[in-house]
Order: C-alpha cells, then sequence, then structure tokens
C-alpha cells in the first residue's frame, strides 16, 4: 500500500520504499549465509566422505595384499605336496603309472603271498629294488603280490595291477594256491582250485600280453614246502602224504613244471624257486625247512635266494639295467 508507482512507458513498476529494501537486503545476506553454512556442510561431507574413501581404499589394499600373500603361501604347501612325493622316491598315482614320461623303468612283482610284503620280512622285490638303486636311481619295484591269489585272481587284477603301471619288466610268480586241494573243507576237495590246464593258460596269457604291450616277462616257478604241525593238522589227508617230509608237494611239483614248459614254449627267462630251494637241501647240514617261515612263505634267507637269482636273470632280460 505504501509503494508508489514509476511511470514507463508501456509498463508499471512497483517501487518499494526504503522500509521494504531493508527488508530485501537483511533477506538477501541471510540468504548468503545460509547459503555459505550449506556450503560449508557439504564440503565437509565430502571431505569425509573421501577420509573414508581412502581409508577403505587402504583397507582394501590390505585385504588384498594379504590375500595374495595366503594364496601364495596355499601355492606353495600345493607344490610341496606334488613335488616331495617325487623328490624323495615315494609312489604316487602320477609318477608310478607314467614311469616311460619320468624315465623311470618300472618292474612289477606280480604273484600270491610269497611274493606279497610279510611283515619284517624283506622280501625279495625289497631286496632287488634295494640292490638296482645302488647301481642306478631310475628304477621302481613295485609289488603286486597279493596273499591267496591263484592265476584266476591274478588275471582278474592283471589290468590295474600291472599293465596300468606302464612296466618294463613282469616278474610272474603263482603256483601254490592253484594247486592247493582244499581237503579241510566239509565236505573235503579232491581236486585243486585250478587244473593245471588253466594255470598254464593263465600264465600263458600273462607272457603274450606283456609281449603286446612291449614289456619284458620273467616266469617263476613256486617254492616248496614243507610239513608243519599246523599244515598237518590242516592239509595231512589224500591226496597228501603228512608221512612223507616232501608229501605236501605231490600236486605242486606239477604245477612247477608246467611253469617251466610255459617258459619254454614262449622263450621268456625262468627264475626256478622250487629246484633251487632243493638244490639249497643237498648241502651238508641244509634243508628246506630253513627258507621257509611257516613250511609255506619264504624267510628272510629264501628270500634271499630268490632275489639273488633274479639279479642274474633281470640284467639278461632288460640289458639297459646291466
Amino acid at each position: 500500500k505504501s509503494c508508489v508507482l514509476a511511470r514507463v512507458p508501456g509498463v508499471q513498476i512497483p517501487l518499494p520504499p526504503p522500509s521494504c529494501a531493508l527488508r530485501l537486503e537483511g533477506l538477501s545476506y541471510g540468504w548468503q549465509a545460509s547459503q555459505r553454512k550449506a556450503m560449508e556442510t557439504r564440503t565437509s561431507k565430502a571431505q569425509d566422505a573421501l577420509r573414508s574413501s581412502k581409508l577403505l581404499s587402504q583397507s582394501a589394499a590390505e585385504l588384498c595384499c594379504q590375500y595374495i600373500k595366503m594364496n601364495k603361501i596355499f601355492l606353495s604347501l600345493i607344490l610341496c605336496l606334488i613335488i616331495a612325493p617325487a623328490a624323495f622316491g615315494m609312489e604316487t598315482p602320477t609318477n608310478m603309472n607314467n614311469s616311460h614320461n619320468s624315465n623311470i623303468f618300472t618292474i612289477v612283482a606280480f604273484g600270491d603271498s610269497t611274493t606279497a610284503p610279510r611283515g619284517k620280512i624283506k622280501v625279495y622285490a625289497q631286496i632287488i629294488q634295494d640292490c638296482l638303486l645302488s647301481k642306478t636311481k631310475a628304477v621302481r619295484v613295485i609289488n603286486a603280490g597279493v596273499g591267496g591269489n591263484t592265476t584266476a585272481m591274478g588275471r582278474a587284477r592283471f589290468e590295474k595291477d600291472v599293465l596300468s603301471r606302464s612296466p618294463g619288466l613282469v616278474i610272474v610268480g603263482f603256483g601254490i594256491n592253484d594247486s592247493a586241494v582244499d581237503v579241510w573243507k566239509k565236505p573235503p576237495s579232491d581236486k585243486p582250485r585250478l587244473p593245471r590246464s588253466e594255470y598254464e593258460e593263465n600264465l600263458r596269457y600273462f607272457v603274450r600280453a606283456l609281449k603286446g604291450k612291449n614289456a619284458r616277462v620273467i616266469l617263476m616257478t613256486p617254492n616248496p614246502l614243507r610239513w608243519t604241525a599246523v599244515l598237518k593238522q590242516t592239509y595231512g589227508k589224500p591226496p597228501y602224504n603228512p608221512d612223507d617230509p616232501d608229501g605236501f608237494n605231490l600236486l605242486l611239483r606239477g604245477y612247477a613244471e608246467s611253469a617251466r614248459k610255459i617258459a619254454r614254449e614262449e622263450n621268456v627267462p625262468l627264475v626256478d624257486v622250487f629246484a633251487a630251494f632243493g638244490a639249497h637241501a643237498t648241502r651238508a647240514g641244509a634243508s628246506v625247512d630253513e627258507l621257509l617261515l611257516d613250511g609255506m612263505h619264504p624267510n628272510d634267507r629264501g628270500h634271499r635266494i630268490v632275489a639273488d637269482l633274479l639279479l642274474e636273470a633281470i640284467p639278461r632280460a632288460c640289458p639297459e639295467l646291466h
């Protein structure tokens, strides 16, 4: 109401009185002050956000470094687990099955309980391993003997336990379980667990399959048996003769001859354990009994004889190991 009009052509502009101008000027100063305060607040918040961002970035960087360090430690542990077994000659699925790739010559001892590990006794496979390692570091002997096995049982695991190892040489020794007559059963058996014809067929299969894989083969005859009190109680019935010191070998002798036959016909080396134990018994004061742990399985002396025969035969079968 206190405004006056300034006359401008075509326009009427209200002019504020001095009191109104003062009020507007006060509002301008108030607005500028509030704007400065808002700007300061936004700046402060931006600075706080920047500091927080830097802290987060620093924390993230530290976490990344820790993660990388942990990964390095983890990878080092993995490498140790992979490399250490190979460095110390331990058998792992990798270095055991790829003998040709690692330039290691693999020998597999394939047989029954007369081949398999037996407590504290140093079996022939371990003896030849130690002897060959003293001459060359590029040899591994794998013991694939399983107690109670006939050649038929061996044939069932032949692919897994022998061929999959990519062997350069396989020592095959079966016969005691093949020839066994289970007279202790009720009713008692009167036939061998495996006929000689099937025993021969399985030995021939092993030889030919290994030759097909370019592996060398050494056949072994089974070791002879001797009566003990326990064996007489279990097997001391016909067709066995418990009154004859050699009466436990009535059938086994024929199976030893079958192993000799297959070795001749297939033209592979033979280690005649049956004959070697018998020859030992011809020495003054010696006997087959002193070579056996329990009338059936070789003891340390028996395994030493078997190993010595193999150490003579292996260089002839594998000249590269001589």
